[in-house]
């Protein structure tokens, strides 16, 4: 019995390290966020949900590395698209409140594979361009 308390506990603290990439132990973009697309978008650490015209997709947060500005995500077992599959995420600095992310790859096998993922996106000008062709979406503190 005490090896089993000792087994869950070990693995909670190896899940939870993985979870936070280390000894980070906060999201730094963590919050209520209004995007420039008209969404609401809720970010904690463990997922990262969007409304928009009455739809929520939810994604869990399955790793981030606030140093390196970047999230591994998973879709939902049950979304419309690409059930299960993981997707990288990347975002600037926060500027008065305000960030831009974009997510770089998407619809990969396996936490491993997005995160190794060399797909990259350009912040140079991320209002107008640099996410595959787009603009990357701009998300803005959000008060209920």
């Amino acid at each position: 019995m005490i090896l089993s308390k000792i087994k869950a506990v070990g693995l909670f603290a190896l899940v939870s390290s993985f979870i936070a990439c280390g000894s980070e132990a906060s999201l730094e973009i963590k919050g209520s966020w209004k995007s420039n697309y008209d969404a609401l978008e809720t970010i904690d650490e463990t997922t990262w949900s969007s409304t928009a015209s009455g739809v929520t997709s939810t994604y869990t947060i399955v790793k981030f590395d606030n140093e390196n500005n970047m999230a591994i995500t998973q879709n939902a077992a049950d979304a419309t698209y690409d059930p299960g599959k993981f997707n990288k995420i990347v975002w600037t600095d926060l500027v008065d409140d305000s960030f831009y992310y974009c997510m770089v790859d998407y619809s990969k096998e396996s936490a491993e594979e997005a995160e190794a993922s060399t797909t990259t996106a350009d912040s140079n000008d991320p209002a107008t361009t640099g996410c595959g062709g787009f603009a990357w979406t701009q998300l803005s503190a959000h008060s209920e």
